[in-house]
Parts: C-alpha cells; sequence; structure tokens
C-alpha cells in the first residue's frame, strides 16, 4: 500500500467565520512504512536532493495512533479555547469602544448643556429624588436670580417653600403637588425672597419623570425673573382702570347735564311771570344761583 505523510490542522472559528488554523505538521503512524520509492519519484520530479529529500523523510515524526487521538483531542480543546478568547477580546474590545464612543457623547452634551446654560436668562434646577427634599441642584444662574452667590449654600426644597411669598405659598405647594400626584403641567407664577429680603417675581416650568408603575421620581425645571413683566402690566391695568374711570366720568357729566339744564333755565320762566315784589321772587333767585353753583362745579 502507498503511505503518504500525515498532519493535524485544526480550524479555529470566531462566530461561525473561519479565521484560521492550529497546524501541527507532518507525521506517520508508527505502524506503517513509508512508500520510500513514491518519496524518491517526487525528489527527482521537483529537482530536489534524493539523499537530502530521503534523509528528511527518516526526520518525520513517527506517533502511536493513540497519540494522534490524545494531540487531535487537546487541539480541538485548544482551538475552542482560542475561538471563545477571540470572541471574548472581539466583544471586549467593541464594548471599550462603545464606552468610549457614549462617554464622548456624554462629554459633548454636557457641554452643550453648559453652554445652553451660560446663554440663557432662565435658570435651571433638577430635584433628582422627589422622595427626599433636602438636595436640590441649581445652575449658577439660579443663585444669580435670587441674590446669591453660587455654591453659597446647599439648595432644598424646603429652602423654596420658605422663600415663597406667605400670600402665593399654598399655591405653590398644591400645584407641585398636584404634578407630583399626576399633573402634567407645572407652570406657575409666584413672588419669592431674595438674599437681599426684597420679594421678586418668578415664573417656573418643570416636567417630572416617573416609574414604570408611575410614581414620580425625579422633577427638573427652570425659573426665569419676570417682576418687570409684572410691574409693566400693573401699569397697563392702571391705565385701563383710568381710561374706564374717565368713561364712566364723562357718561356721568353728561347724564348730570341733561338733568342740570332744566334746573337753569326754569327759573328765567318762571320770572317772566312773576313781578319782583312777588313773595316767591326771591326763592327762584335762589334757585338760579344754586344752578349756576352746580354748571359750575360740573
Amino acid at each position: 500500500m502507498c503511505i503518504r505523510d500525515r498532519d493535524i490542522s485544526t480550524p479555529i472559528n470566531v462566530r461561525d467565520q473561519h479565521v484560521g488554523n492550529l497546524f501541527l505538521g507532518q507525521f506517520f503512524f508508527e505502524d506503517e512504512e513509508p512508500d520510500r520509492e513514491l518519496f524518491r519519484m517526487q525528489a527527482r520530479r521537483y529537482g530536489f536532493d534524493e539523499a537530502e529529500y530521503l534523509a528528511a523523510l527518516d526526520r518525520v515524526p513517527r506517533w502511536s495512533r493513540q497519540t494522534v487521538d490524545r494531540v487531535m483531542t487537546f487541539y480541538s480543546k485548544f482551538a475552542t479555547m482560542v475561538s471563545r478568547l477571540s470572541y471574548s477580546r472581539l466583544r471586549l474590545a467593541r464594548s471599550l469602544e462603545e464606552r468610549k464612543r457614549m462617554a464622548q457623547a456624554l462629554i459633548e452634551s454636557e457641554e452643550r448643556f453648559d453652554m445652553a446654560m451660560r446663554g440663557s436668562s432662565d435658570g435651571f434646577w433638577d430635584w433628582p429624588d422627589v422622595s427626599d427634599g433636602s438636595y436640590v441642584w441649581w445652575s449658577p444662574r439660579m443663585f444669580e436670580l435670587t441674590g446669591y452667590e453660587p455654591g453659597e449654600f446647599q439648595p432644598s426644597f424646603e429652602f423654596w417653600v420658605d422663600a415663597i411669598h406667605p400670600e402665593d405659598r399654598d399655591t405653590a405647594n398644591q400645584t407641585v403637588q398636584k404634578v407630583l400626584d399626576g399633573g402634567n403641567v407645572f407652570d406657575i407664577q409666584y413672588r419669592m425672597r431674595t438674599k437681599c429680603g426684597s420679594y421678586r417675581w418668578f415664573r417656573a416650568r418643570a416636567v417630572v419623570l416617573r416609574r414604570e408603575d408611575g410614581k414620580p421620581r425625579r422633577m427638573s425645571g427652570s425659573l426665569v425673573d419676570i417682576t418687570e413683566m409684572k410691574r409693566l402690566q400693573e401699569l397697563e391695568s392702571r391705565a385701563q382702570r383710568l381710561e374706564t374711570a374717565g368713561s364712566i366720568a364723562g357718561q356721568v357729566a353728561h347724564d348730570f347735564n341733561n338733568l342740570l339744564a332744566p334746573l337753569t333755565a326754569y327759573p328765567d320762566l318762571i320770572k317772566e311771570y312773576l313781578s319782583p315784589d312777588h313773595p316767591a321772587w326771591s326763592f327762584v333767585e335762589d334757585m338760579e344761583q344754586a344752578a349756576q353753583q352746580i354748571a359750575e362745579i360740573n
């Protein structure tokens, strides 16, 4: 029988893709005798030195079938381990790359938020745990709006409630509770005490984040000073009231003049029928004088 040399090669697959082989090399089974004449013919055919070619043939290892089985089992397990490690490293590399992209995206997002805050006249606040009123985050602008230096104190829900004007406090508290209980809109206006002790008008707007069960977990929003807007609204309202009062006064004067006209005309008519020595003459003159005085007042 013609006996050729044999070799052991184990494929390496990563996620069902063939990426390489583990090659052990050539060998002969120890109970087989290689066909030396075949190898001699190969040396002549390909121009190899015949003696060196056969000497190399004699150096090819001879293994028992049991040894080959053990080696093949080992290499199969080793290839599997290499495949798994390669896949794990691939996953790790992808995971690290994904984390890197996420970290970069987070940095860019924070930069955009910081730029938006600095470019806005609004103050921003965040109540990360609505079950705990001891901590509320304020942006630097929030401190400035209330007259404080950024970081001068630790804001809290209790501080906010205490700083609201007593006349607005109940409404503000009820609005917060309503939106936490399931309301969709938090948009209120109230007066708030600043560091110097004076009150200014503010408008607060916010959204609530909820857990899967619908319970609130976080509340974030903005604050803007509307004191000047309120002042202008009051001036406009006062002007409207004055305009209304003037219109009413004009109508009253018009109606009064209509009533006064007969009083100023009747004395002259009456005098035409009376002589100066008539007992009623003095009463008519008094009526005439009173009508003139009323007309002058109007």
